[in-house]
Formats: C-alpha cells, sequence, structure tokens
C-alpha cells in the first residue's frame, strides 16, 4: 500500500536523523568533558574552584556535568523518539484497551523499550498491523463490558446485553471556550475502541484518523453538545455524561451475541 511505502521511509529517516543526533550528542559531550578536563588541569583546583563548569549554572536542577551525564541525556532522548514514533505511527488506534494502556505506561517510565533502530520500530509496527484481528476482538469484549449495564447482587439478563442507549459516566467535558465539549482524556481509548469495535462488527477495519469518528464529532459539535456518527447519536451533558443511542440495532445485537455469550459461559457455574 502507498501510505505504508510512505510509512517505511518516513520511519527510515526518522530513525537516520537520530542515529546522526546520537552520534553528534555523544561527540559534543566528549568535546565538554575534554574541555572540562583541559581547564581543571591548567588552572589548577583551590579552595574556591572545586572544578570548572562548562555547562550554565543551574543546568537540569543544578546538576553539573558529570560522567553520566551523556547516559542521562540519551535515556531521555530515546524515551521522547520513542513516543514520537508512536503517534507518527499511530499505533494506539490498532490496539485494545488494555494493550493501549501497557504502551502507554511502558512510553511513560521507558522499561522494556528496545533500541531505536528501524528494524525494531518497523517490526513492532510490522506485528500490531498483523495482529488487528485479534487485538479488534479484545476491543469488542472490552466494550461490552463498559456498555453493558453495571452488575448487582442478583444474576439478571439484563448483565449480558446492551439496549438502545446508554449513558457514560465522566466521560466528556466543556472545551475551554465552554463553546463545545471534548473526550477526557483518562476516556479516549475507550471511545477508540468503542469505534474499532462496530467497525470491526461492520467488517470495515478500525478508525482511519487518529482518534476516530465518535471522538471527531464530539469535537465539532456545538455548546448544545448533540452530535452523531455512522453508528451513535451523541449528546454531551454539562455534568459530564455521555449520551448514546445506537443507530444499527443490527450490530448491538451482533455485539451482545458475541461478547455477551462469553460473558455469560465465563460467569455461569454448571447446576449441580
Amino acid at each position: 500500500m502507498t501510505t505504508d511505502l510512505i510509512k517505511r521511509d518516513t520511519v527510515s529517516q526518522l530513525i537516520e536523523n537520530y542515529e546522526a543526533a546520537v552520534a553528534d550528542i555523544t561527540h559534543a559531550y566528549k568535546l565538554l568533558h575534554a574541555a572540562k578536563n583541559r581547564l581543571n588541569a591548567s588552572f589548577g583546583l583551590g579552595q574556591r574552584i572545586h572544578s570548572f563548569d562548562v555547562l550554565p549554572h543551574g543546568y537540569h536542577h543544578g546538576a553539573t556535568l558529570s560522567d553520566d551525564s551523556l547516559a542521562q541525556v540519551m535515556v531521555q532522548i530515546k524515551l521522547d523518539a520513542w513516543r514520537v514514533l508512536m503517534e507518527r505511527l499511530e499505533l494506539r488506534k490498532l490496539l485494545s484497551i488494555a494493550r493501549r494502556e501497557e504502551l502507554n505506561k511502558q512510553l511513560s517510565d521507558g522499561k522494556g523499550l528496545p533500541d531505536i533502530t528501524f528494524e525494531n520500530v518497523w517490526g513492532m509496527f510490522e506485528s500490531a498491523v498483523s495482529n488487528v484481528d485479534r487485538y479488534m476482538e479484545e476491543a469488542v469484549l472490552e466494550v461490552f463490558e463498559f456498555l453493558r449495564p453495571p452488575s448487582s447482587q442478583y444474576k439478571t439478563n439484563s448483565e449480558f446485553e446492551i439496549g438502545k442507549r446508554v449513558v457514560l459516566k465522566w466521560y466528556v467535558e466543556a472545551n475551554y471556550s465552554k463553546s463545545g465539549f471534548n473526550v477526557r482524556y483518562s476516556y479516549d481509548s475507550r471511545v477508540t475502541a468503542l469505534d474499532n469495535a462496530f467497525l470491526r462488527l461492520d467488517g470495515k477495519g478500525v478508525v482511519s484518523t487518529y482518534n476516530g469518528p465518535t471522538q471527531d464529532a464530539i469535537k465539532l459539535a456545538g455548546s448544545d453538545g448533540l452530535c452523531e456518527t455512522d453508528y451513535f447519536k451523541l449528546r454531551c451533558c454539562l455534568n459530564g455524561n455521555l449520551h448514546l443511542e445506537f443507530k444499527r440495532p443490527d450490530l448491538v445485537q451482533r455485539l451482545n451475541a458475541i461478547a455477551g455469550g462469553a460473558r455469560l459461559r465465563k460467569y455461569s457455574a454448571p447446576y449441580k
């Protein structure tokens, strides 16, 4: 596909620039250490000067150039580069909610992130693409769990199916100018998964925009909070609730059959 070729070329160029920048930064730190050592050796150190500082005073919260300064800088640069690469590849929209949260955690603390090479970056993207069917199946089950009526102490049929409308609490908030609404950051992965689940049920792949049609529609809604997509009629409220009405009852029925049946099998104990 053309987009795949563009992405591949883009990733290749980004990594080439990253590697060149790393080489420049490494060389620059070698020069800084050499300059510092030369000043210390030629001027000598006394009671007032324990070591010449070749970086501006107060750099990095008072830290001075040390033996591990380069390592510290490279850890942060590597983490920032991975964050940008994941954004450019739009990897999150291919993932289920749980996998997206796992990726976000990894991009937050940096644990387990491999070195930035073309093989590692493109391999991660190709792995996500090749497993997208499994991720979307996971998303269907996740979406059912947050759309279904809340569970109670009584095991009723309503726990295992979704009706015509649902209310999603705290999913939206008024924008800065109070002229419209946005999806709350903590729920954006769920809203993207909602779009992906219904696209999956309709046999139409995954979302084509970064956030998906529901978030796009909400951002374009006016102060009345009314908007819709191919699958949902939406009403955003000032109390943070998102009222959602399904336009495709056939897809809701399919969702109930797939996910509701799976949940029923999971939680129903055999009769003894």
